[in-house]
């Protein structure tokens, strides 16, 4: 089991990544929470870069695509390993690998902190939802 000191040093870990694929802090700090917002034409070319990198965390984190709760019922795929709420029952219609795509941008663009925090946490459950 890991202490909360290695927790912090992997969430510091990580947001060192950020900071060196944006260029520096004040252009992170500039780029961290302008997902939500119009982009920034100046530094459009970090963003994306940051977003890439957020991406590429999330699915080496959480693998795999998504099965939405109310299709849990349905055999879903056998790589699931996370989940996400879902009203339009996705993998009952076959789409799952659609809204596993909405489904992580949502969560790396509005709700990193979150993402974050459990990759780097020792108490993460063992099928996190979204």
């Amino acid at each position: 089991m890991m202490n909360m000191k290695d927790n912090k040093v992997r969430s510091w870990k990580a947001i060192c990544d950020q900071i060196r694929v944006a260029g520096s802090v004040k252009i992170y700090n500039r780029l961290k929470d302008s997902f939500t917002g119009l982009p920034d034409i100046y530094f459009m070319k970090e963003q994306f870069a940051l977003y890439k990198w957020r991406k590429e965390f999330f699915l080496a984190h959480f693998p795999g695509v998504p099965l939405c709760e109310e299709a849990a019922h349905y055999p879903g795929p056998a790589e699931d390993t996370w989940s996400t709420d879902c009203n339009q029952c996705c993998g009952w219609l076959g789409i799952d690998e659609v809204h596993g795509m909405a489904a992580i941008h949502y969560n790396i663009t509005e709700n990193f902190d979150q993402i974050l925090e459990l990759a780097s946490g020792d108490s993460r459950p063992d099928h996190p939802h979204f």
